[in-house]
């Protein structure tokens, strides 16, 4: 034992000189006395006097009183065991389970309880404090997060000083944080066995599906299935795809030996628009072992027609064909083109303009103004009526032509008199209303938006334009002495019309392949661009979706949401929240709310969810004021993503082992690994401070020491 006084007094220096100057002054006053007393009398009483001075210094200096006690802990670990259903798996006449059981059913085990602290966890998708008294339960985990499970166990036990961990596991990880990445920077060895042996079984499994989102009604489409034979040869077995329990199609395919993984293309037509969720089926085969992965689901989003865009251009220019080739690309427009030489005569297409006009969604005029100016009528006609879109490239010909496009009122610009073409390189600063419009959106991230736009490619041209009432501007050129627009858009009653004063653009797709880059923000704006204007609705203010539509049961469900205001500015501090529900049992419900993080999003994640078909509703409230309405679903499968792959992964345990400094052994080896821990007792110094100034003790003697002193003063008549 330590025992040490610390004096915690601010005029601790002060107390001092006033204690020495009090003690001098005693010393003084003892040193005659009237009448005179023997030098053993006056001792006694300036020993008196003095004892009383110490206590009130050690009351007024505020001293602690510490005391440190030594002490040995037996050392602690933690015991990771993992509970999922890859555990069943039987490796001969064992399952990995009854291999696990046996380990903690060792003698070395046994005694590594007796003289360590073990702290159990069951895990598989989830992590779970188990006594290792009790009997285990049934390994039922529908997924295996090694990776999130050390993270949760070393925050969970962050005050325990473990000494190590041992993982128990057969390393099938298909879920959760990587694991090689959390062992690297654990600063805990991580002691691992690995379970199982990989013993062939037979199995048909349908192992991914590759399809479109976006479908049209009375046009084929087709769903690519990727399927393995495990165990099987020379077999020929047919494939579904069912919608409902109706069958749309089938295929058959044949394996010729095991291991054989095979694609195969399901061809169909959709009939109706709307939402369709469709199933890929391949039936039971004798002496199968697992079914689960013989169905697959996907949801599609079925529209009633490809939208048709109308491409005029006044030349075969660059701009041109480099929108043409990107046009051509894009699997969900159709498309016909115009081009018209300097004497109006058409060089690339048919002059049917009227008939092309009135079946386009979308007209897309690059400097043509010739054309708006012969079928303005038309025009005028479709975008008030049908509510056609158009998108303007404005270059030199528009500038030409300024004073005749006065009389289109439709137009969101006019060309300014007097002022020439900008012919210089520059490149475009977005406007407030251009960092959160959807065009003009490079990047999701809002930094790297802006730095997008800055570090394209430059332009070489604009031309001079004013923005009429009503407009909005997305883009500009700020120079020194003037301000032009770049990127003008204005919304009619039913259409849309975006206009483009820069060129040129097509040197966003072929300069940067020079650079070691690609055409990715070149398509981005078009595709932006295309959306925005094709579409009938802006976007919307408020929505909650899921990261996915079909899920593997035992796989996270991430809830997100996006929630604007009038300027499409994201609204903080509001309150999201979900009901969430099985399809038909509404009364099973369950409530939620999204959480927000600091940049304005909102999330939620769910686990443990039963296979089926799932919808939710949710609104956004602020100050108690509903600020909208949202709903979705999704799909749950009966396959779990502990039957997508069955074989152990020693090598991952090895790895884990390895980067967090510990050691890896085989099932046999077990004892010798326990036996080789280094795992010694640790020294635990304990120590209390008493604060000796709140202690009764020192007023006691103080007044016993004044009350002695003044006892014997009369008692020997002193004056």
């Amino acid at each position: 034992m330590k025992l040490w006084i610390d004096f915690q007094s601010h005029n601790l220096i002060l107390l001092l000189l006033i204690f020495i100057c009090t003690f001098i002054i005693a010393f003084l006053s003892y040193r005659f006395t009237i009448p005179p007393l023997s030098i053993k009398k006056r001792v006694f009483l300036l020993v008196l006097r003095w004892l009383a001075l110490f206590c009130l210094f050690l009351a007024l200096s505020e001293p602690l009183l510490g005391i440190a006690r030594k002490s040995w802990e037996n050392p602690k670990i933690a015991l990771l065991l993992d509970s999922s259903k890859s555990m069943n798996i039987k490796n001969n006449s064992l399952s990995r389970k009854e291999v696990l059981q046996g380990l903690l059913g060792e003698k070395s085990f046994k005694d590594l309880l007796s003289k360590t602290e073990v702290y159990s966890y069951l895990f598989s998708d989830s992590l779970v404090s188990f006594d290792l008294t009790r009997q285990l339960p049934p390994f039922a985990g529908e997924a295996t997060a090694i990776g999130s499970s050390l993270e949760k166990l070393k925050e969970g036990l962050k005050d325990k000083e473990l000494s190590a961990i041992i993982l128990l596991s057969d390393g099938a990880n298909n879920s959760g944080a990587d694991p090689l990445a959390i062992s690297k920077k654990y600063n805990l060895p991580i002691y691992s066995v690995g379970i199982g042996e990989f013993v062939p079984f037979k199995d048909l499994s349908i192992e991914k599906l590759d399809y479109n989102e976006i479908a049209y009604s009375g046009e084929k489409d087709t769903v690519k299935v990727t399927l393995k034979n495990q165990g099987y040869k020379g077999i020929k077995i047919p494939v579904y795809l069912q919608e409902e329990k109706k069958t749309l199609t089938q295929k058959e395919i044949v394996f010729n030996f095991s291991g054989e993984i095979q694609e195969l293309k399901l061809v169909f037509e959709p009939e109706t628009k709307g939402i369709h969720r469709y199933q890929v089926i391949i039936p039971k085969i004798e002496g199968e072992t697992f079914l689960q992965n013989n169905f697959k689901s996907f949801t599609q989003k079925v529209l009633d027609r490809k939208f048709k865009l109308l491409l005029v251009s006044q030349s075969l220019n660059w701009e041109y064909n480099f929108l043409k080739r990107f046009l051509s690309g894009n699997k969900d427009i159709s498309f016909e083109s115009l081009v018209f030489s300097k004497s109006n005569q058409p060089v690339s297409g048919e002059l049917s303009a009227g008939e092309k006009l009135k079946a386009c969604d979308l007209l897309i005029l690059l400097d043509s103004p010739q054309f708006l100016e012969q079928n303005q009528k038309a025009i005028r006609e479709l975008i008030y009526g049908k509510g056609i879109s158009i998108l303007l490239v404005v270059g030199e010909e528009f500038y030409k032509r300024g004073g005749l496009l006065s009389s289109l009122d439709f137009l969101p610009f006019e060309i300014v008199k007097g002022e020439k073409p900008l012919n210089q390189t520059f490149n475009l600063t977005l406007t407030q209303d251009g960092k959160v419009h959807p065009i003009t959106r490079l990047s999701d991230d809002p930094e790297e938006n802006l730095s997008l736009w800055a570090n394209l490619p430059p332009f070489e041209q604009m031309i001079p334009l004013k923005e009429k009432t009503g407009a909005k501007i997305l883009a500009l050129f700020n120079g020194n002495q003037e301000v032009l627009p770049g990127i003008i858009v204005k919304e009619q009653e039913k259409g849309k019309i975006e206009v483009l004063s820069f060129s040129p653009l097509w040197k966003w797709d072929f300069l940067l392949w020079g650079i070691g880059q690609d055409n990715s923000a070149y398509k981005k704006l078009w595709e932006n661009s295309f959306r925005w204007l094709l579409s009938k609705e802006d976007l919307e203010r408020f929505k909650i979706f899921t990261d996915k539509n079909v899920y593997k049961r035992g796989e996270e469900i991430k809830f997100v949401s996006r929630l604007f205001d009038e300027s499409y500015q994201k609204i903080k501090g509001a309150e999201i929240k979900i009901k969430l529900y099985p399809k038909e049992k509404e009364a099973d419900s369950s409530l939620f709310n999204l959480t927000p993080d600091e940049n304005g999003d909102y999330s939620y994640t769910v686990s443990f969810l039963p296979p089926g078909r799932y919808l939710f509703k949710g609104d956004a409230r602020q100050n108690g004021i509903i600020l909208g309405t949202s709903s979705g679903s999704f799909e749950i499968e009966k396959t779990s993503l502990e039957d997508e792959d069955l074989k152990p992964d020693k090598e991952l345990l090895q790895q884990i082992a390895l980067l967090s400094g510990g050691e890896y052994s085989e099932p046999e080896n077990f004892p010798s690994l326990l036996n080789g821990l280094n795992l010694e007792k640790r020294v635990r110094l304990k120590t209390r401070e008493i604060p000796l100034w709140t202690q009764p003790f020192l007023l006691i003697l103080f007044i016993l020491f004044l009350a002695t002193e003044w006892f014997f003063r009369k008692r020997f008549q002193l004056l």
